[in-house]
């Protein structure tokens, strides 16, 4: 065989493995989705819910940028930033003056959807993109290092001014959480209600949680026991808050149990609460001690993001080793083919030139 030939069958078989290469690599070049995409998925989920859809606004998408920023830059995961700043702090800094506020967060996602669905999986996350208070929606995709690693952090931030938020029930006032929404009725404030007894008493040898440690997205029970009656019952863990009344089950007539499975995301430690308010105003708190919740994996890519040519090349091989096995079976294919047109002097169609 000629040398022309020759080197014309070694570009096809070296074309042949880049584009493999090309093919088995897509997902590390894929592009950060942006944020409309994300409230273009948040308006599509409200309208198949019955909901009305949300505006962009300026001051969100401001607050939820700098909110971003912030986790990168002090390498943290959470609502509320290593020195106490809340994420209500970063949407008044923005100038939003609001009437309800919420907060979603993700991180170490590179597809849109797959977030979503997550954010759709979680009960609390579910219920700021389905709150019914909300009229405007800020959000940030940012990319940068966390942890020593490279990944993409979202942010959602949701609100309504006292304007905006008029068409709601005008007994309700304004509400601070992050991962879940509350509305305080006015009523429970109420001075008159200073020298009635409460409704209802705990059970404390009866009212816990378990386990007192886990990992990220794993579930903890809350377990909780009282007489009487209450109009709002929660537990509290990190910036979450979690209606005991709609989401548990319950037994007993006299002494009331209720038990609540819930799912943990945020990481850290943090003092387990459980609050109750009667139908006068009256309420009473029970701290239940402290959870820790260890990370799991938070940066979804992370394993990506490992150094090393050796190491990036064996994560490689074990997630697409099917596809580098037909590139080297096609590479077997082409040296056979070689091997025969040597032997009996096969020749190739010269090119199209015009």
């Amino acid at each position: 065989m000629s040398k022309t030939k020759t080197k014309l069958l070694i570009k096809f078989i070296v074309g042949t493995f880049l584009g493999f290469s090309v093919l088995i690599n897509f997902s590390y070049v894929q592009a950060a989705f942006s944020s409309g995409t994300i409230v273009s998925q948040t308006n599509s989920a409200r309208a198949q819910n019955g909901l009305g859809a949300l505006s962009t606004n300026s001051a969100l998408a401001s607050a939820a940028y700098a909110k971003a920023q912030d986790i990168l830059a002090n390498d943290y995961f959470a609502h509320n930033s290593p020195d106490g700043k809340t994420p209500w702090d970063f949407i008044n800094q923005s100038g939003y003056t609001y009437a309800y506020a919420g907060e979603n967060l993700a991180i170490g996602y590179s597809d849109a959807s797959e977030l979503f669905s997550a954010w759709m999986a979680s009960a609390t996350h579910r219920d700021n993109i389905l709150n019914p208070n909300f009229r405007e929606i800020g959000v940030a995709v940012v990319s940068g290092e966390y942890q020593g690693a490279e990944t993409i952090v979202t942010v959602q931030e949701f609100g309504a001014t006292a304007e905006s938020a008029a068409a709601t029930s005008p007994e309700q006032v304004a509400s601070e959480t992050a991962g879940t929404t509350e509305s305080t009725p006015s009523s429970e404030s109420s001075p008159e209600a200073g020298n009635i007894p409460k409704t209802f008493e705990f059970v404390k040898d009866k009212t816990e949680f378990s386990p007192k440690s886990i990992f990220a997205g794993e579930e903890v029970t809350f377990k909780v026991t009282f007489s009487g009656e209450v109009k709002t019952l929660e537990a509290e863990a990190f910036d979450q808050k979690f209606n005991l009344l709609e989401s548990s089950t319950v037994t007993g007539t006299k002494e009331k149990t209720y038990t609540l499975k819930q799912k943990i995301e945020t990481d850290g430690k943090a003092e387990v609460k459980i609050v109750a308010k009667d139908k006068n105003g009256k309420s009473e708190t029970v701290s239940l001690g402290t959870l820790e919740v260890k990370k799991k994996v938070i940066a979804k890519n992370e394993t990506q993001q490992k150094t090393g040519l050796i190491a990036g090349f064996k994560e490689n091989f074990t997630q697409n080793w099917p596809i580098y096995a037909i590139v080297l079976a096609a590479i077997a294919l082409a040296f056979g083919s070689y091997i025969l047109m040597k032997r009996n002097r096969f020749k190739l169609l010269p090119s199209w030139r015009f």
